[in-house]
């Protein structure tokens, strides 16, 4: 996996100061310090409405690069990089395989609530792995992403519609929805409010936006401390259940229903995602690397919301 990825140099990073995306304040409070590759960054949160976000933050340029790079999507080949640097994914085109048996969860949990044959639209889609799932379970899917190396990855590897452009500006003209999904993707955008307001211009009249977030007032997302899995570069914001709220009131939205999310993963990968690598290879000399296992994500929620 390195057709058309680029190096990620945290030196070339250029920071800008921004202020909350929900409510425009520019009052704060520190939440966290990270550091990835000598790159210092800080989560902030807002004293108004209580949003998290990464402030400051890399420019759109910067952003950009960090979605075009081996290092956001592969960091087993981004050999240079030590455990505790993990960026964002262990190997994405490699890990296909448990990506499938989840995406088949979540395509049982969307199917009851939409009619075969509906439009689809996945937002975040990488190389559209779950549009092809929802091809293959008889909707009418396609996907968008703004990293083009995944994009054309996804063109070699499915038959589905797959569209290069950023999720936070004018999308190209592609009708309306039944349904738009996003898929662990929710805290990379640089404006949600942008991303919420698109989604509600895109879908039909009573259509729908199935959506996974983390939650950082869940329990087990406190306990985590500095371990929390989302405090690293890549994400730009944290949300909570009111915060997740708070956006769909303002797109006009009715979030319905909301469940702890659910994942088939490696039983090794929690272990690199903490920062215990030795742990984790032990378990892979073992020959447990290639063991998957179905676990529920407390830290976080699968939910749906409609056109109010």
């Amino acid at each position: 996996m390195s057709d058309g990825f680029q190096t990620l140099n945290p030196a070339e990073i250029i920071n800008e100061n921004v202020v909350c995306d929900l409510c425009h304040s520019d009052q704060t409070t520190p939440v966290h310090q990270f550091s990835w590759m000598g790159y210092q960054g800080h989560f902030v949160k807002c004293t108004s409405c209580g949003l998290i976000y990464q402030n400051p933050r890399p420019v759109a340029e910067s952003r950009f690069k960090l979605f075009q790079s081996l290092e956001y999507w592969n960091h087993q080949q981004a050999q240079k990089q030590r455990s505790r640097d993990f960026l964002n994914y262990n190997s994405y085109l490699g890990e296909s395989e448990w990506r499938k048996r989840t995406s088949q969860i979540r395509l049982k949990w969307i199917t009851p609530h939409i009619p075969k044959g509906a439009r689809v639209l996945d937002i975040g889609c990488a190389d559209g792995q779950f549009a092809d799932t929802l091809a293959q379970g008889g909707f009418d899917a396609s996907g968008m992403d703004i990293s083009l190396p995944m994009i054309e990855a996804g063109r070699k590897r499915y038959d589905v519609n797959l569209i290069h452009g950023a999720l936070e500006g004018d999308w190209p003209d592609c009708g309306q929805f039944d349904a738009i999904t996003c898929i662990a993707s929710l805290s990379t955008f640089s404006s949600p409010k942008a991303v919420f307001a698109n989604v509600q211009k895109h879908l039909k009249k009573g259509g729908i936006f199935f959506f996974n977030y983390g939650d950082y007032d869940r329990v087990l997302s406190r306990m985590f401390g500095a371990r929390y899995p989302y405090f690293r570069l890549s994400a730009t914001y944290l949300y909570t259940s009111e915060t997740i709220q708070k956006y769909c009131t303002q797109a006009g939205l009715d979030l319905r229903m909301k469940w702890t999310d659910m994942q088939v993963i490696p039983i090794i990968r929690p272990f690199k995602d903490l920062g215990f690598p030795k742990t984790a290879q032990f378990m892979s000399a073992i020959g447990l690397d290639q063991t998957m296992i179905k676990v529920p994500i407390p830290i976080g929620y699968f939910a749906y919301a409609i056109i109010a």
